[in-house]
């Protein structure tokens, strides 16, 4: 097979279930992806690295994607001459006027992704096509597991991680609405509704997206009373959801209790063993299974290894309890050499 040299994508996001997904949607393409929560994050990792395509979010906190945009583009580097692509569930008009490449609808389709790497020559790294269409989906009131996995690319995997990231983040999400309607501020409690709608339909629960839609149309018209007499029916709904996937996450952890309590076991430490367990986490890395590539890791750090290396094991879990799956991986990578089974 023909060598592709691999190209560099950044994806900026409010919202940690959209980076879950878009990363996910990318993993089988011939690129790294970079990911960034905001647009000074954004910004700061442009001055390090220079990348070949940007999908940015439209609305987050702090400044917009637009504001971010034209930041980018007086960038000292190459960068401020990439090509951008908003990210949004509603199409810009005069999006070419304001300068971006073009535009990626959320939730995002993979057709409509391919489409926009394949004009910059960015192409499947291997032939992996994921199809757990008739895998067991979690039966969760509220939502459409089915659909929810459509958005996924079919990945199995990615979608249990973005119905634990959503579960996860619904508090501080309720939180967060709460003070801006307490606050009377508007401006980010349109923003974050806007961050959980797309959130919402990725993960299928397609009627509390649809109520998040509502309200950031009333934001935007203005229509503020209509928002706070509709709020608690939207928290509502958001709790319920919520906890009905806290429930489903909890059924699960209860019914691999006895799994849980085999891999807690310490082992009497074999020759190669450590090298084998680094390359078992690379792989569950790979396979975006963080809860177990983290079990490996704190089990290697009961073990009397030298400094360095337990230092670079601590460093590794942090990453993965982080999401920061390229730089948990860039880490283990140097403990590990492929074919000679030598630690570093």
């Amino acid at each position: 097979m023909e060598s592709i040299n691999r190209s560099k994508i950044l994806v900026v996001d409010d919202s940690k279930v959209n980076l879950i997904v878009l990363r996910g949607l990318l993993q089988s393409y011939s690129a790294d992806i970079l990911t960034a929560l905001s647009g000074k994050e954004a910004r700061q990792l442009l001055l390090k690295e220079v990348v070949d395509l940007i999908f940015l979010d439209k609305l987050m906190p702090e400044e917009s994607g637009i504001e971010c945009y034209k930041k980018i583009k007086e960038l000292p580097n190459d960068n401020s001459k990439t090509p951008v692509y908003l990210t949004s569930a509603t199409e810009e008009d005069d999006i070419k006027e304001l300068g971006f490449e073009g535009f990626l609808k959320k939730p995002v389709e993979p057709e409509a992704l391919s489409a926009i790497l394949e004009k910059y020559g960015i192409k499947k790294a291997v032939d992996k096509i994921f199809n757990d269409k008739k895998a067991d989906l979690p039966k969760i009131e509220g939502i459409n597991t089915g659909k929810g996995l459509d958005n996924a690319g079919m990945n199995g995997k990615i979608y249990i991680k973005i119905l634990e990231t959503f579960g996860e983040s619904s508090k501080q999400a309720i939180r967060d609405l709460r003070y801006y309607i307490k606050t009377d501020d508007m401006e980010n409690y349109i923003i974050k509704v806007h961050a959980l709608k797309s959130s919402a339909w990725n993960i299928g629960a397609m009627e509390l997206g649809n109520e998040f839609e509502r309200h950031e149309t009333a934001g935007s018209n203005e229509d503020y009373h209509y928002i706070k007499v509709n709020y608690e029916h939207l928290e509502h709904m958001l709790m319920e959801v919520s906890k009905e996937i806290n429930k489903y996450f909890e059924n699960r952890k209860e019914a691999q209790k006895d799994t849980k309590k085999e891999i807690k076991k310490i082992k009497e430490v074999k020759e190669g063993f450590v090298e084998n367990q680094v390359k078992d986490c690379l792989q569950y890395i790979e396979d975006f299974e963080d809860e177990a590539a983290a079990k490996v890791m704190v089990n290697l750090l009961q073990y009397n290894l030298d400094i360095s290396t337990k230092e670079k094991c601590r460093q590794a879990l942090g990453f993965i309890k982080q999401f920061d799956y390229d730089a948990a991986a860039a880490i283990l990578t140097g403990l590990y050499k492929t074919g000679e089974n030598v630690l570093l």
